[in-house]
Formats: structure tokens, sequence, C-alpha cells
């Protein structure tokens, strides 16, 4: 009843915008696969995704010509919440706000109304910041039930082993996971087991992707999440991928 309750609240209270397109997608950023390789990130990478943006499927007008300056974000009661969760790891953070709000925002609302509205999806709808912990106890349901089952079955422990290993998906800097793998994990904690997620991958040839961006396809109308109608990947499927820790990145 509670779930029920902020649920209402957090759709009520959403922002008024209106958007043209068919779909749009709320953008997050793993900070460990940002910033691999960059001299110019921050020391301590954040341990959780920040926000990429929140992009329109077409946008073949700028509606607004005015960006808020710095002054302005001060201004904004979400101003703490986009220093701690709206971030441009390599620079300034209002470079990254600015670029979002002139090349996706314009069209969907007023400038607080869009930083706002983003902000709530983040946190309230889909709960990105905790999204590791969800993802960790997606993990931990599946050795428990595989645990169970081993007991019956001695001669399958083998099997059930192999799934508990494929089926957990942490943050760790020598584990390498399938596009498949890790498409199926995000999809089953944010886009309800269906096809509504599309991973983005950096790396270089021949050499182990780092799982980068994460981005969630939805209808901003009922903020319901939908299936893309052509699935998109930016990774190499046939590549392994890296979900690093942001710790051992971090030394």
């Amino acid at each position: 009843m509670k779930l029920l309750i902020l649920l209402i609240v957090t759709l009520v209270s959403l922002p008024s915008f209106t958007s043209s397109a068919d779909f749009d997608v709320l953008v997050i950023v793993w900070p460990a696969s940002f910033c691999e390789g960059s001299k110019k990130c921050l020391e301590e990478k954040p341990n959780i995704f920040t926000l990429h943006g929140l992009w329109t499927n077409r946008f073949t007008k700028v509606c607004s010509s005015v960006t808020p300056d710095l002054n302005t974000f001060r201004s904004w009661p979400i101003f703490a919440d986009l220093n701690q969760y709206w971030l441009r790891l390599d620079a300034e953070n209002i470079i990254i706000w600015q670029h979002e709000w002139e090349k996706h925002g314009t069209c969907i609302a007023d400038p607080l109304g869009y930083f706002t509205l983003t902000l709530q999806l983040y946190k309230n709808n889909f709960n990105i910041p905790n999204l590791l912990s969800s993802l960790k106890l997606h993990g931990k349901k599946i050795l428990f039930m595989t645990d169970f089952i081993s007991f019956a079955f001695v001669l399958l422990i083998f099997i059930i082993f192999f799934v508990v290993i494929v089926s957990t998906v942490v943050p760790n800097s020598t584990t390498t996971y399938t596009y498949a793998q890790l498409q199926q994990a995000f999809n089953e904690i944010l886009g309800g087991g269906n096809h509504n997620i599309f991973l983005k991958c950096l790396g270089k040839r021949n050499k182990k992707l780092h799982l980068q961006e994460v981005g969630i396809y939805m209808d901003l109308v009922s903020t319901a999440v939908i299936s893309s109608p052509i699935p998109t990947s930016m990774c190499d499927d046939g590549r392994p991928i890296v979900f690093p820790d942001v710790k051992l990145v971090n030394k």
C-alpha cells in the first residue's frame, strides 16, 4: 500500500510537458567505465549509476533559445540533487546540464521542469541510486532457489553453480559477461523483463568492452517503460563485457 501511495504521489507531482516523440529514453552512466583511461575524471568516482540525460526519440527543432546559467541552477531547490546525481565526471557539472537542456530538453518542459522530471524518474520511478542493490538481490534470489534444488539433485550441482554465476551481475573488474547476460539482468530490474533497455559499451578493438551506459525506453505521458520499436545495441554482442568495480578504479 505504501508503494502504491508513493507511486501515485510521484506521478501527480511530475511537471507538465509536451513531447511529440514516439518514445523517450532515460540514460544513466556507470562512472568506472566512463572514466576508464581518463586522467581528467573525478578522483573519487561515485559507486552508483549517475544521470546522463532524458532524451526524446525525435528532435527536429529547438523550442527555446534560453539556457540557464549557474546562478539559475543554484537558485533551484533541486540544485543539491543535480550535483549528487547528474555529474559531468571529467569537467564542471554545468557543462552537461546546459548541453542536455539545449540538445534534449527544450521541447519537453521549461528548464526547471525538465531537470525536475528527469530527477524524479531517476530517483522515484526507477530508483536508480539503489540499482546495484537490486541487481545483487536479484542474484541472491536465484542463489537461494538453486541451493534448495541442489539438495534434492546432487548430480546437478555443476549446472546449478553455472546458473548462479551467470545470473548474478555485480561490478567486478575481472569477471566478464556476455551482452545477453547483462541485457537480461537490467531488463528484469528496470524493464519488466522485456527488451526495454539498451546498453552502450566502451572499448578498443579486439579488447574487452566496458559497460558504460544503460538506456531505459519509456513514454513520458504515462511514465511507463515501453519496448523499443527497433532494438538497439551499442555493444559488440560477440565480445566479453566488463562491469568494472568503482572501488578498484578509484585506487
